[in-house]
């Protein structure tokens, strides 16, 4: 059975670095034991948390994304809608406390759509 992938081709050549990564680590040992240590002792896995839908849709994801590339060390680049900075101006401030770059998109709408196009644009 094939599977299906629909992503923009700019992000073909990422996908498939990142499959690829995927398969060469998902069983190595060395790389299962750190993945397990940070789940338990960074992210609190197993937890008995659950989805929580309106605070995923308040806080966002940028803020965790910022928080585990500081952790490992990596660089971060947020790209939001002006709208979306000024309305979650407390995680921008987070992000960057964590070292996060952010940028508030002004084009179009400014919102989410108009902040992946940026980040496509920029990426190319």
């Amino acid at each position: 059975m094939s599977r299906g992938q629909y992503i923009p081709e700019t992000l073909m050549n990422a996908v498939q670095e990142v499959e690829e990564a995927y398969e060469h680590y998902k069983n190595d040992p060395e790389f299962v034991r750190e993945l397990d240590d940070l789940y338990r002792n960074y992210a609190g896995r197993p937890s008995m948390l659950c989805y929580a839908e309106k605070m995923t849709r308040d806080l966002g994801g940028a803020t965790a994304t910022a928080t585990a590339a500081a952790l490992m060390g990596l660089k971060c680049e947020v790209f939001m809608g002006k709208e979306d900075t000024d309305r979650q101006a407390l995680n921008v401030f987070r992000m960057e406390l964590l070292g996060a770059k952010v940028h508030a998109v002004t084009s179009g709408t400014m919102t989410l759509k108009d902040a992946v196009n940026e980040a496509m644009r920029i990426s190319r």
